[in-house]
């Protein structure tokens, strides 16, 4: 799959474009999982309603996140758990431009997602970034310190819509590592589609229809899982086994369109 090439037949848009009409920091998120040949024939189907992030002439960019958990991993287990409040805290390091960002993302029990960021212009301040934020959430982390739990790489494609404030991102070739662990998933991309409260994505319906469901098992929960083999999971086999089932060769494949 050259991915140059597929995304070459969408318009381009802007950083500050998309900051504009998409930055969603108050959003629904959905996500999905599907296989790599799967790709092309789902990226035909937006090229006439989405624009493709452009800066410098990329539009395939490298993230490198680090999250933070307290050392018995409460934050993931609010996840596991279902928690309707609960919270994430992250250093973002957008590799090609080579700019920083502290993120908190909050999630309520209406399921809006909140992104709050601060740009980190010395990393010798992260530690003690951490510690400011932990102390915000006690409710979260019962006053627990956070530490280095998890560091994941992957590469984005971001589209945005060319009506309305929808985003949909892309991740591809997605590494983990933890205590000297690895887990690598070439395997798998996942499609995240990011809309304002109250808007109905058709993407959602588009996806019905070729029959692949959403699912809830987020990225750093998907290294959790991978790398820490004590941390709970049982919540999380339902929707592993539907993910299992959707990857698998015998799946049905996406045509061109």
């Amino acid at each position: 799959m050259n991915l140059d090439s597929l995304l070459g037949s969408f318009e381009p848009v802007s950083l500050e474009q998309t900051n504009e009409q998409a930055s969603l920091l108050k959003r629904y998120d959905t996500k999905y999982v599907i296989r790599p040949e799967q790709l092309p024939a789902i990226l035909s189907h937006w090229t006439n309603t989405h624009r493709v992030l452009e800066i410098n002439n990329k539009r395939i960019f490298r993230y490198h996140s680090v999250y933070y958990d307290t050392p018995g991993l409460r934050l993931y287990h609010a996840h596991h758990a279902g928690a309707g409040n609960r919270v994430k805290f992250r250093i973002r390091e957008y590799v090609d431009t080579q700019l920083s960002y502290c993120e908190i993302k909050k999630r309520d029990n209406r399921g809006v997602t909140e992104k709050q960021r601060t740009r980190i212009k010395d990393k010798d301040l992260v530690s003690s970034i951490m510690h400011q934020t932990s102390s915000e959430y006690p409710r979260h982390t019962h006053n627990e310190a956070l530490q280095e739990t998890l560091q994941v790489d992957y590469d984005r494609v971001t589209l945005v819509a060319k009506q309305g404030g929808e985003r949909i991102t892309i991740d591809l070739n997605l590494c983990y590592c933890a205590n000297d662990r690895r887990a690598e998933f070439p395997e798998r991309v996942i499609i995240e589609i990011k809309r304002p409260r109250g808007v109905i994505a058709a993407e959602q319906r588009y996806f019905r229809t070729i029959g692949i469901r959403s699912g809830s098992i987020s990225k750093y929960c998907l290294g959790i899982l991978s790398l820490y083999p004590t941390a709970k999971h049982h919540h999380f086999r339902l929707p592993l086994r539907i993910l299992a089932k959707q990857l698998s060769h015998h799946a049905p494949a996406t045509s061109f369109r």
